[in-house]
């Protein structure tokens, strides 16, 4: 079922949520507290024990979203950050944020006539710091999670609290992390629209590409609370990665495959250590000598030489090919655009499939397995599944890999 809520000039329809029968957490406040003006989300100098890096979050800019918006993703990040959850599932939490509150912490006026006899006194929360005011039944915070089963009111007001909960909930969530986005979030929300979520995938993996690490912005803050999932204490700590070139955590705007444009692309190679070999369109097939269509541009280099991802995005498919393209990886970049890494050495890949990468960061090494006559890079764009000419693509981006012979 859908509910509405109350908005300054109009109404919202957000999802319903279920009923979860969770056990009460008392959540230490790791992040503190909050200033009424920002809704309960850690802004700089809102709690001695927690706040934000003075200046940090006005270097974070999302179209569409303010200040106070990109503050209470922030915390849902950094709060997924010290749980050591999976950057898939921050941004399944974002997704979700985005949904059902576009990242406003929302109290309840309890005049929806709907309330069960337990949600009686859901008003209360009107005493606590908020963005706007919702009714149906008992949903308050970015989550809309419901009074008073997934908490007491002083939890679910407060935001970090409330993302813990979120995270929690989706831990039990059988195999999640092989679902997409939006299922992974209907298991946890169950909402009258198990396909709503789809769309906020894009400004979630935004948002945490640009808020990756922020929980090392935190000044002054408490120990973080002990992992729910139970990783060993020796793991690495949350917003790191085990692997220096895999921007699994969002970490370095540039890398070796050169800086980044306005439009946020780098080239697949360095400059310098490549050549130009092969460009798209029709050709003689190297191997066998047919005409054939070629559908990338190719960089010829020594086995071993950094392959870097051109845009941020979510890794698809990595390893052995079962066409031509050998070892391969897939990157897709919402909403509509695919790059392809083809022909890589044998255990060169260094990342799998639901990885979230960085522009300009090592996504493997150079080969030539598969369909291939010899040492090179074999890199597609396709478009909506089209491929079209990369060379081209890549100088309309602001990055050029320079001109074939």
């Amino acid at each position: 079922m859908s509910k509405l809520l109350l908005v300054a000039g109009g109404v919202l329809t957000v999802s319903a949520l279920v009923l979860f029968g969770l056990p009460l957490l008392v959540v230490t406040a790791l992040l503190g507290g909050s200033q009424a003006n920002a809704a309960g989300c850690l802004v700089p100098g809102s709690h001695p024990g927690g706040a934000f890096e003075a200046g940090y979050l006005e270097t974070i800019s999302i179209d569409g979203l303010d200040a106070q918006q990109v503050a209470s993703a922030a915390t849902i990040v950094a709060v997924g950050e010290q749980l050591q959850m999976t950057p898939r599932g921050i941004i399944i939490a974002l997704a979700v944020a985005s949904q059902e509150s576009r990242f406003q912490n929302y109290a309840n006026d309890g005049v929806g006539g709907d309330l069960r006899p337990d949600q009686l006194g859901v008003e209360r929360s009107l005493t606590f710091p908020h963005d706007a005011v919702g009714t149906d039944h008992g949903s308050v915070n970015a989550f809309q999670q419901q009074y008073p089963w997934w908490g007491t009111l002083e939890e679910l007001m407060d935001p970090p609290t409330a993302a813990r909960k979120f995270y929690d909930a989706l831990n039990q969530v059988t195999g999640w992390q092989q679902m997409t986005v939006t299922v992974a979030a209907q298991r946890v929300q169950r909402s009258a629209s198990p396909g709503a979520y789809a769309d906020d995938e894009l400004i979630a993996t935004q948002l945490h590409q640009r808020l990756a690490g922020v929980s090392g912005h935190i000044t002054d803050s408490a120990a973080a609370p002990a992992p729910t999932t139970g990783e060993d204490a020796g793991a690495p700590a949350a917003g790191t990665s085990t692997s220096p070139d895999v921007a699994e955590a969002g970490c370095g705007a540039t890398g070796a495959g050169g800086a980044v444009s306005a439009n946020g692309w780098a080239l697949p190679m360095a400059p310098g250590t490549y050549q130009l070999t092969s460009g798209y369109g029709p050709r003689r097939s190297p191997t066998d000598g047919s005409s054939n269509f070629h559908a990338g541009l190719d960089f010829g280099a020594p086995s071993g030489t950094p392959i870097y991802v051109t845009a941020d995005g979510t890794v698809t498919s990595a390893g052995l090919n079962k066409g031509g393209c050998g070892n391969l990886v897939i990157v897709h970049t919402a909403p509509n655009v695919d790059t392809y890494y083809a022909h890589q050495v044998d255990g060169g890949t260094k990342v799998s499939v639901g990885d979230v990468v960085s522009a300009g960061s090592q996504i493997g090494a150079v080969g030539t397995t598969g369909d291939s006559t010899g040492n090179h890079l074999h890199f597609e764009v396709r478009i909506d599944g089209a491929t079209t000419d990369p060379l081209l693509f890549l100088r309309q981006q602001g990055v050029d890999p320079g001109s074939l012979p």
